[in-house]
């Protein structure tokens, strides 16, 4: 449950309720029902079910029906159904509700079954709400567990009116996605109501006889706004746009004067629009992307900021940003799908068709922008073949939204057809001894389900850092002692983190699967690469096998403590540390701490093995000069939360998979790999921090003759680099380094806990 609205929240002070609200008659639970007015006990009462509370039309719909009816003294609960899962502040997976907020300014009856009862219990959890709810109607939109339900509801509460809202026919789900699910359990709806003639024709078709209207969406004016300036795309869902706005933003042309794309959201294939900006390339397209906005403010200066809503989608209902961008000013364009042709029509828009083959579909799109960017070219020929005014569309499209779809209209239809709706009578046979014991066998089908499926959503709460990043090792296995120590670490991590992934990348010629210590371990496994394929080759095969936002790369004799605080790690690599609201980074190192035996091995071998934590402090031809921080030297960093930012860290590092992907180890060296990645990454700007308050442990092991072979062979390797060998030491700023470190966690309140 979430906190109580603010004081206040609900109707205006002193604004009374319509009448057609107010004289409504009550259905009530105790077996009278219809005809009589409220008993002054209490108010009328509705419940919403829904999955979640997301960015979405449909959320938006039964926020916006919520509002109202809490203006006009409702009382309002909503239920939400299953969780969005979402990456949260700390880079983990876990249940978000983006817009939960909202519905708490209007009610503190907000109830999220996933979070408040086991999935078992959860259809009993939901007859607990409506005992103690008392609810006279239940409205349900885009919940397919709430249809599930809908046969329980009607056998234990046949007074209760239930609703619901249809926005979209999905025929590649189930023969027809949520309406279908709708038309299924029909006979337990009073009203169903849908947002096109698209959908409502579809369910008829299904035998539904119960649909009250067509409720057409509205367009919030505020954020209306005055156009110019870009064409706007979707956000980046595959249904949204279908990457067919990135491939014309890639076809578009870059000289002046230029067609701005500007994408507003995310999705699935936000790194197509993301790789097709290029500043720094004369011939890339003018391409913008942003994240998504819920503030109308902000969403008003984008639609300002542009001149068409392009949308070419593979589906949809009525997408609400035909009407929000109709309403200000824009030319809409996007594709006959669902219900668009209802809204967008040869005199309101650009309708494309939806069955054209996608080339031919982006030369369409291309011809169009191109007439309405006025270059030389077109003015005469492709604007008049093509025989659209565009402006005058433009106009008649923000005339009908100002006209035909208002929020009153649709918060009038939603209202009547709620309250005006004829209770369905129940079937007969619910109220039987087999009745009764069918409705008990299907809610005992979704029980088991929804059981099945809280094993999953608890192990995803339980193992946050598990679901945030994947431990990448490299390793060259030619003996027993290089698989011993590999043992000794992997048991160091299951002591913390026991569901944790781990990939061994091993170029080496034995091999680890049959090892008892991997075999058993079910989140363990090797990737067996080409013999000596070398360090960088590892590092870059770990990265491309991860699944997780992040990577925690290690060498092979590095051990885990209590002091390997992966999850403080993450949340300050998302821009989690210090309280929050900092930096994001693409690379953040961990403090190494020697064990014994270091000294030993140095002595043996013709190597310093580079283990400093340095800015760069200059970089010209092939010198490299480092301001190194000694770290034996400077305040204690125990409870330091926000990075220093920082050029270079230890081999014991946590990346951003992503960004690792677009900047990778060099292959052709197998060894000399540390510094010419870090050069690299410095090079194409990634944020590399240093958090040395997580600890990772540093034990060594007396090299084998076939380890070294393969180790330590820099000589062979120099001439790839691009730097000289021979590194430059800036004295002066190492020497200041304890001190900005002192002065680092002093500006933010941070140190010994």
């Amino acid at each position: 449950m979430y906190a109580k609205p603010p004081p206040g929240a609900g109707a205006p002070p002193g604004a009374p309720p319509p009448a057609d609200l107010r004289r409504l008659p009550s259905r009530r639970l105790d077996g009278g029902g219809g005809g009589g007015a409220w008993d002054g006990r209490t108010r009328p009462r509705i419940l919403f079910l829904l999955p979640w509370l997301q960015m979405g039309g449909s959320e938006r719909a039964a926020l916006d029906v919520a509002a109202h009816l809490a203006a006009h003294q409702w009382h309002v609960s909503f239920v939400l159904t299953m969780p969005y899962w979402g990456l949260d502040a700390a880079g983990c997976y876990a249940p978000v509700h983006a817009w939960a907020d909202r519905a708490s300014a209007l009610t503190p009856d907000v109830f999220d079954l996933v979070a408040l009862a086991p999935s078992a219990a959860a259809s009993r959890t939901l007859l607990y709400l409506m005992d103690t709810r008392a609810p006279d109607y239940v409205f349900i939109a885009n919940s397919r567990w709430a249809y599930e339900h809908t046969e329980l509801l009607r056998a234990t509460y046949p007074h209760t009116v239930v609703g619901d809202y249809n926005h979209m026919v999905h025929m590649g789900w189930e023969g027809g996605g949520l309406p279908r699910f709708a038309a299924d359990h029909s006979e337990y709806v009073d009203v169903h109501l849908t947002a096109s003639d698209n959908v409502t024709a579809a369910m008829r078709g299904w035998g539904v006889d119960v649909i009250a209207d067509v409720v057409r969406r509205f367009a919030d004016r505020r954020a209306a706004g005055a156009a110019g300036g870009g064409a706007a795309g979707g956000g980046g869902g595959d249904e949204a746009w279908g990457g067919a706005a990135a491939d014309e933003a890639s076809a578009a042309p870059a000289s002046p004067p230029p067609l701005v794309f500007l994408f507003v959201g995310n999705g699935t294939q936000l790194p197509l629009v993301e790789a097709l900006a290029d500043p720094a390339s004369p011939t890339a397209p003018w391409v913008r992307s942003v994240p998504p906005v819920t503030d109308a403010a902000a969403l008003a200066a984008y639609y300002a900021a542009s001149d068409v809503l392009l949308l070419p989608s593979a589906n949809e209902g009525v997408a609400l940003v035909v009407y929000e961008a109709m309403a200000a000013g824009l030319l809409v364009m996007t594709t006959d799908v669902g219900g668009q042709a209802e809204v967008v029509t040869p005199h309101t828009g650009v309708l494309l068709p939806a069955d054209t083959p996608r080339d031919a579909l982006l030369d369409l799109i291309g011809e169009h922008l191109e007439a309405l960017s006025g270059a030389p070219d077109a003015i005469g020929s492709t604007a008049h073949r093509l025989g659209v005014d565009y402006a005058a569309v433009a106009a008649a499209g923000a005339a009908a939204v100002a006209t035909r779809f208002t929020k009153a209209a649709f918060l009038g239809c939603v209202s009547h057809a709620l309250l005006g709706a004829p209770r369905q009578p129940p079937p007969p046979w619910l109220y039987t001894r087999g009745g009764r014991a069918r409705v008990a066998a299907n809610t005992a089908v979704v029980v088991e389900r929804e059981r099945r499926h809280g094993v999953w959503q608890r192990e995803q709460v339980r193992r946050p850092v598990a679901a945030a990043l994947t431990v990448g090792i490299k390793s060259y296995v030619c003996d027993a002692s290089v698989g011993a120590t590999l043992r000794r670490l992997v048991a160091s991590i299951r002591d913390y983190y026991p569901a944790v992934r781990v990939l061994i990348a091993n170029d080496g010629p034995l091999a680890l699967s049959a090892e008892p210590w991997l075999a058993t371990d079910a989140h363990a496994e090797e990737l067996r690469l080409a013999g000596d394929s070398g360090i960088s080759v590892g590092r870059n095969a770990l990265v491309d096998a991860a699944t997780t936002p992040y990577i925690l790369l290690l060498d092979d004799d590095h051990l885990f403590d209590e002091q390997t605080d992966l999850a403080r790690l993450v949340r300050a690599a998302d821009g989690g540390g210090g309280g929050g609201g900092g930096a994001r980074w693409d690379v953040l190192g961990m403090r190494v701490r020697n064990l014994p035996g270091i000294a030993e091995l140095e002595s043996h071998v013709d190597i310093v093995i580079p283990r400093y934590v340095a800015r760069v402090t200059a970089f010209r031809g092939r010198r490299v000069t480092l301001c190194v921080w000694n770290e034996n030297l400077g305040p204690s960093v125990v409870g330091l939360t926000t990075p220093l930012r920082v050029d270079v860290v230890h081999n014991a590092l946590l990346g951003r998979v992503a960004a690792l992907r677009r900047t990778r180890w060099r292959g052709e060296l197998k060894v000399n790999e540390h510094l010419s990645f870090f050069l690299d990454a410095r090079a194409a700007g990634l944020a590399v921090g240093y958090l040395p308050s997580v600890f990772v442990h540093h034990r060594p092991r007396a090299a084998s003759a076939c380890y070294r072979a393969v180790r330590f062979r820099e000589e062979s390797f120099r001439r790839l680099l691009d730097y000289e060998d021979e590194l430059g030491w800036d004295k002066a700023c190492g020497d200041a380094f304890p001190e900005r470190v002192r002065a680092h966690m002093a500006a933010r309140g941070e140190g010994r806990r």
